[in-house]
């Protein structure tokens, strides 16, 4: 049985990514509350009250950014790592500029930069020569006259190959509001996107590689 209200499955991604946005926003208010709550309960009246709860609000919100910064950096080194044992003959440089450009791409677009790695490592193993179709996303020619041909990007370049793939999976993915699940959506967003169908090898190889990229970003 299905909980979630149907008002939540219809909403468009975008209306989901500010409401996750006010969520945790919300999360840190009552944070900031609780600690509020607790000092005045103490009974603690001295003339640096103030300032001892506007330190340990500042500390925990240090403490938030600062695991932040580890998982940002974390995903830039396991997205280096998985293009340099693709591509090892191009160099950690080249490595180093495809994970941020990548991750750059998708967050620009509003979708996850793991799904854009495990397409492009699917699609080309981060290979800008790769054929038939066009650079590291395999942009195809005819899609790109008619859905970005009048953008000015270039999908010759491999900045402007990652932003109109990750264009292209977003555009799929949120059209796919219909799938009940969040496995089901991503494997209709990649069945589209290759052309395959969401029931291909295509799909469940890219969800494979999908998942574990989201594990490798959590390993110690």
């Amino acid at each position: 049985m299905n909980f979630y209200p149907r008002k939540i499955h219809e909403a468009s991604g975008r209306t989901r990514i500010y409401a996750l946005q006010a969520a945790r926003l919300l999360i840190t208010m009552l944070f900031c509350l609780s600690i509020l709550s607790a000092t005045a309960s103490s009974g603690d009246h001295h003339p640096d009250h103030k300032t001892s709860v506007c330190t340990q609000i500042k500390r925990r919100i240090a403490e938030r950014n600062r695991w932040q910064v580890y998982l940002s950096d974390r995903r830039h080194a396991v997205f280096t790592d998985m293009v340099y044992e693709s591509q090892p003959e191009l160099g950690r440089t080249y490595a180093n500029s495809v994970a941020t450009l990548l991750i750059t791409s998708a967050e620009e677009a509003k979708m996850s930069p793991e799904a854009v790695a495990a397409t492009a490592k699917v699609e080309s193993d981060f290979n800008m020569d790769s054929g038939p179709c066009i650079g590291i996303m395999q942009i195809n020619p005819s899609t790109y006259v008619e859905e970005h041909g009048r953008s000015g990007i270039d999908p010759r370049e491999i900045h402007g190959n990652l932003r109109i793939g990750s264009k292209e999976l977003a555009r799929h993915y949120y059209n796919s509001r219909h799938c009940t699940t969040e496995r089901m959506r991503l494997a209709c967003m990649w069945g589209r996107y290759n052309g395959c169908g969401p029931h291909g090898s295509y799909v469940r190889r890219a969800l494979d590689l999908y998942h574990e990229i989201c594990r490798a970003e959590f390993k110690c």
